[in-house]
């Protein structure tokens, strides 16, 4: 899933992929001048984050479905879903 990601990230021109042919191989990624640009963005949502974590989570609780993913949330998914 990860390698899938970083190459749409490539893909998309926001992330370089550097090979470096040792044994094993030596793959680097670094953020591209666009991809550069999404820095701000990503830490204006990190901020809102860590500031609303505490009405996400009373959020999720009222609503009965835990926080966090992983296996016991996708069952519980799965468990909602065949009601």
């Amino acid at each position: 899933m990860l390698t899938q990601t970083l190459r749409m990230l490539e893909a998309h021109g926001l992330v370089e992929r550097k090979v470096t042919p040792t044994i094993p191989v030596t793959v680097e990624y670094s953020l591209t001048p666009l991809g550069s640009t999404l820095v701000p963005v990503v830490a204006a949502v990190k901020a809102w984050a860590e500031a609303n974590v505490e009405q996400v989570r009373a959020a999720a609780a009222s609503y009965e479905m835990p926080l966090g993913g992983g296996a016991e949330t996708a069952a519980l998914v799965a468990e909602r879903l065949s009601s």
